[in-house]
């Protein structure tokens, strides 16, 4: 682990799913520092890289006739900077533009 935590999110948890069954999975994933589950909903801290593995191994995986839905709040993270970055490059594009336009910077 690189010192990284990241947070699993484990959605559309079957609820007649046992709590043993649900934490071996996650350990299957790597190293698990907690696990909270709440109704069909549950979170759990690992490693960054456990996280990346999770969402491969687990997400759509079928349990009882319910597909399991698994993100990682890294990668959530990350996904928003990279939209801040276009954003931000698109918003340094059109003042350029308008500078070269109006030089003097009167409209």
């Amino acid at each position: 682990m690189d010192g990284t935590i990241s947070t699993i999110f484990i959605g559309n948890i079957n609820n007649k799913a046992p709590e043993p069954m649900i934490k071996k999975m996650m350990a299957s994933c790597g190293t698990v520092i907690n696990w909270k589950r709440v109704s069909s909903l549950g979170s759990t801290s690992s490693g960054a890289v456990t996280g990346a593995r999770a969402v491969r191994m687990l997400h759509d995986m079928d349990i009882d006739g319910k597909k399991l839905v698994a993100k990682v709040d890294a990668l959530l993270d990350d996904h928003k900077k990279e939209a801040q970055s276009v954003n931000r490059t698109r918003h340094n594009v059109r003042r350029r533009r308008s500078f070269l336009r109006h030089p003097d910077g009167l409209r």
